[in-house]
């Protein structure tokens, strides 16, 4: 299960990080659950960064709220 971290404008900071079945893909859309209601996020870049010396990647996502 991956763990993915998810931003939004800032590049920088997650927007929130999750374990996901499967790594999301350009174009699909996540839901997050805010306690109550779901804010819909489409995914617009997909990528993977190197973390420091381990050699490890981390998948990564830039989504944009869909209002």
């Amino acid at each position: 299960m991956p763990n993915v971290e998810v931003y939004e404008k800032d590049e920088l900071t997650p927007l929130f990080e999750g374990d996901f079945m499967f790594l999301p893909r350009l174009g699909e859309t996540i839901s997050k659950d805010m306690g109550g209601y779901f804010n819909y996020y489409d995914v617009v870049e997909v990528w993977h960064r190197e973390e420091g010396e381990t050699g490890t990647f981390r998948a990564c996502v830039r989504v944009k709220i869909d209002d």
